[in-house]
């Protein structure tokens, strides 16, 4: 639930990277987005608790520093640390976080050719506007 024990600071952050997949949210309480994700990252967590990635939470806040030295710009900053680091931009539901997170572990394919990503989408939607309703817009 809502409990500080997956709270992490610097130290207790490397100690955890150092033994697995990390997926962390980066917040600060007073951000009204960060209290809507909240209730996600609570079953996501609960989902993952005796998986192979470990949901955490670092407020940055507190962890002011350390943040910044992680390159946290905005809040919610949700990284996933694996092989590598890789930011997350997708929609906060948690269907869209477990695909993410496996497709960071290799379970699942990505749907979509590495690094199309979200542009990709914009790409086909807006050449769908102006072949088909430019009109409308105008």
């Amino acid at each position: 639930g809502d409990n500080d024990d997956d709270l992490m600071n610097k130290e207790s952050f490397e100690a955890a990277k150092a033994e697995g997949a990390l997926f962390v949210k980066f917040f600060a309480p007073w951000c009204s987005h960060c209290k809507r994700l909240a209730p996600t990252w609570s079953s996501l967590a609960d989902k993952y608790a005796e998986k192979d990635v470990q949901i955490a939470r670092v407020d940055c806040t507190i962890e002011t520093e350390f943040c910044s030295q992680i390159d946290v710009t905005g809040y919610p900053t949700l990284k996933f640390f694996g092989k590598e680091e890789s930011k997350y931009r997708g929609q906060r539901d948690l269907d869209s976080l477990v695909k993410f997170i496996e497709t960071q572990m290799g379970r699942i394919e990505p749907e979509k050719s590495p690094g199309a990503g979200v542009v990709w989408d914009d790409i086909i939607l807006i050449h769908f506007y102006e072949e088909g309703e430019s009109r409308k817009i105008e």
